[in-house]
């Protein structure tokens, strides 16, 4: 006898086990396929809808810049179709329509409007992939807002550069910019009562402005976000708008609570802008009611001469 255990049997591998009734089949796992270039790059259909909403755009582009009275109506609805683009299509296919879209503007109107449109799709692109993830319309606004006025600040740079415009002309064209809205304040606080106030805050403006020229790229940065913000509410606006009307889920822009604040602002304005009219109409009536009261005795019914014509237009002697 040996003290060493019997060899035990070990199953096979290969064999299936006994009880097999509680088991679901293996699925075979089975490697992807490596889809062709065209498939994982531009799909057919993403580019032929690329190719229609980028000439949605820059028809839109060439509107707003060469239509002299009703072109800055088509402005705001520049970066809207590349918006749309992002929300159907993807990152890929806009980034390519942007370019392009940039290229073909270069080519028909030059280099300048060609910068701005591919500012306006870079713009529409972001606004977009914010509107995509479901991200506030508000970071929207202020991103966007953000890379307009970078982007105008660089360009100042660049122009700088290659062409030698001295800074002084842009010290100086801020400056006048300052003074064109100081007057304007003026002006208003003169119209609504507040011209001591005004004075009171005139020397501390002063002081910042003067602060704000030591530092004019500071300055010409500012300048550029205060009309970038406006302008990117507008991009905004008409992009969600579309999106909505188009079935994609984004949020709503603006909301209320900035309807009525607009409101606050805007009806004052239409108010000043209406005087002339309401002026006009309420001198006309004035003017039409002393002629009225002005009118001859000669009119009065009880009159001879009003009774002779009265009876002469009746066919009969009055006398």
């Amino acid at each position: 006898m040996t003290d060493s255990a019997p060899p035990q049997a070990t199953p096979s591998p290969s064999l299936p086990p006994l009880d097999t009734r509680d088991e679901q089949p293996a699925t075979p796992t089975t490697r992807a396929r490596r889809a062709n270039p065209g498939e994982s790059w531009l799909p057919p259909l993403a580019l032929a809808e690329a190719g229609l909403l980028l000439d949605v755009s820059i028809i839109l582009d060439l509107a707003a810049a060469y239509l002299p009275l009703i072109g800055i109506v088509f402005a705001p609805a520049v970066p809207a179709p590349f918006a749309l683009l992002m929300l159907r299509r993807g990152l890929r296919v806009s980034v390519l329509a942007s370019f392009v879209s940039t290229f073909l503007v270069t080519v028909l109107a030059g280099p300048h409007f060609g910068w701005r449109m591919g500012l306006q799709a870079i713009v529409g692109v972001l606004i977009g992939w914010i509107m995509s993830r479901r991200g506030s319309p508000y970071l929207s606004l202020t991103l966007a807002s953000l890379l307009i006025a970078a982007a105008g600040t660089c360009s100042t740079f660049i122009l700088i550069v290659a062409t030698g415009l001295p800074v002084k002309d842009v010290v100086e064209a801020l400056r006048n910019t300052m003074g064109a809205a100081a007057a304007l304040v003026a002006g208003s606080a003169h119209l609504l009562g507040l011209e001591p106030t005004w004075l009171s805050l005139r020397p501390t403006l002063v002081t910042l402005a003067n602060l704000g020229l030591s530092y004019w790229p500071l300055l010409l940065f500012a300048y550029l976000l205060c009309f970038a913000l406006p302008m990117v509410a507008l991009y905004l606006a008409v992009a969600t708008g579309m999106a909505r009307v188009l079935g994609h889920d984004v949020r709503p822009f603006p909301s209320q609570w900035m309807l009525r604040l607009l409101w606050v602002f805007v009806w004052p304005l239409a108010f000043i802008l209406s005087l002339p009219r309401r002026l006009r109409r309420l001198l006309g009536r004035r003017r039409v009611q002393s002629d009225m009261g002005e009118r001859p005795e000669s009119s009065h019914p009880g009159n001879s001469s009003g009774s002779y014509a009265l009876a002469a237009r009746k066919g009969r002697d009055p006398r």
